[in-house]
């Protein structure tokens, strides 16, 4: 009788601990891009920035993406003279090499 008192009571524990990790992982939201790698390379008063972006959202306009991307970086770091973004549709995209597009910045101008 004990026995099956303390199994119960085993099984009643991992059920609990089991819906806390699936409530958990629920509530987890992915943010709409990761930063994934930065390059800088700096010389006198010259910035030059190379970005791999990992994008977490289906439908997002390229050009968009990476004027958020630039603004992010700049909001925690250095403008830079001249910045690449690539942005990649998961971190299996990246590493098949599959770039979904990139945007550079030159000083105030844009190109692409």
């Amino acid at each position: 009788m004990k026995k099956t008192g303390i199994i119960c009571n085993f099984i009643l524990c991992i059920s609990i601990i089991l819906a806390l990790l699936i409530f958990a992982g629920a509530e987890k939201t992915k943010e709409e891009f990761e930063i994934f790698q930065i390059y800088t390379v700096q010389g006198g008063d010259y910035r030059k920035t190379s970005m791999n972006v990992i994008v977490n959202v289906e439908d997002y306009n390229i050009s968009e993406m990476c004027d958020k991307v630039k603004a992010e970086h700049e909001r925690l770091n250095e403008a830079s003279d001249e910045l690449l973004i690539r942005l990649f549709n998961g971190r299996k995209a990246f590493k098949e090499h599959k770039c979904a597009g990139e945007k550079e910045y030159k000083g105030n101008t844009k190109s692409q």
